[in-house]
């Protein structure tokens, strides 16, 4: 089950990709400014969601899972083969 919205993300001084969740995906750079980050210091590698697991999927990856664990989303007026974090709630 998809439980919340997620991006992977590079954090200078931390060596391996980091996988942040969210609310939304737009917070992150609320996130990395509450951290001291400047614009520009950190990236943004893929966003997406994690399930019950903490297993990471991408947008399309995370709509596929939805659909096949017959999970209830709102799936609004977005693009069609893609979760948005919208959908959640």
């Amino acid at each position: 089950m998809i439980v919340q919205a997620a991006c992977r993300v590079i954090i200078p001084g931390i060596r391996d990709i980091q996988c942040i969740p969210l609310h939304r995906h737009g917070d992150m750079g609320k996130i990395f400014k509450a951290f001291g980050y400047k614009p520009g210091e950190c990236k943004i590698v893929e966003q997406g969601f994690i399930d019950n697991h903490g297993n990471f999927y991408n947008r399309k990856s995370a709509l596929k899972h939805v659909n096949e664990c017959g999970q209830r989303c709102l799936l609004g007026n977005f693009n069609t083969d893609e979760l948005f974090s919208e959908d959640l709630y």
